[in-house]
């Protein structure tokens, strides 16, 4: 007889727990947290207001969390979608969308989006790409959207990287129960499929 499969004990068991994660990521008390999402998403920011000075027409968010970067995209950009397939995700940027007329959110699968094509001339895809098996369906629909001359900014850990290193630490054996024990917040499995 096979042993019982053990369950994730590091895995995200509902939406709710993702978002309160993706919350405390840029204000973490795990100073090397703070510090990787911090430096990427100040890096990402001032590409975003690079970019929008060039051409500040339409802009879109593919797959947005919890909405770091809405706020500067709807600043920057004339027009901006904000897509993501989550339902509670969609529900936590309700607020932005009210504050920001110009946001539209949007339940949309990139691979197969329904969005109209060679009408955007900003994406930004980050921290999506990992997380979804097929990347050429998902470039290829990014690439339907973009207008001729568009700019896509797109953002991804790479198989090597610190945050990757960081994330194989903490989840060893008993070390995943001390980091929590410390920082006191949510840590979780990152769900990295694609790298």
């Amino acid at each position: 007889m096979a042993p019982a499969a053990q369950p994730n004990r590091g895995a995200l068991s509902s939406q709710a727990e993702l978002l309160e994660l993706l919350e405390t990521l840029y204000n973490s008390s795990n100073p090397t947290r703070r510090w990787l999402h911090c430096t990427r998403r100040d890096w990402i920011i001032a590409r975003i207001r690079e970019h929008a000075n060039q051409r500040s027409g339409r802009g879109i968010e593919i797959g947005f969390g919890a909405g770091v970067y809405l706020p500067t995209l709807a600043e920057c950009f004339s027009a901006v979608f904000a897509t993501d397939l989550d339902q509670a995700h969609l529900d936590h940027a309700r607020p932005l969308a009210m504050r920001y007329p110009n946001l539209q959110l949007v339940a949309d699968d990139i691979t197969t989006s329904r969005l109209p094509a060679g009408t955007l001339d900003f994406v930004l895809c980050s921290e999506v790409l990992e997380h979804i098996p097929d990347t050429p369906r998902v470039l290829a629909g990014i690439h339907k959207l973009l207008k001729p001359g568009g700019v896509l900014l797109l953002s991804t850990p790479q198989r090597h990287s610190l945050m990757e290193f960081a994330c194989k630490v903490a989840f060893l054996p008993g070390v995943i129960g001390l980091v929590r024990k410390i920082y006191r917040e949510p840590v979780f499995e990152t769900g990295h499929i694609n790298l």
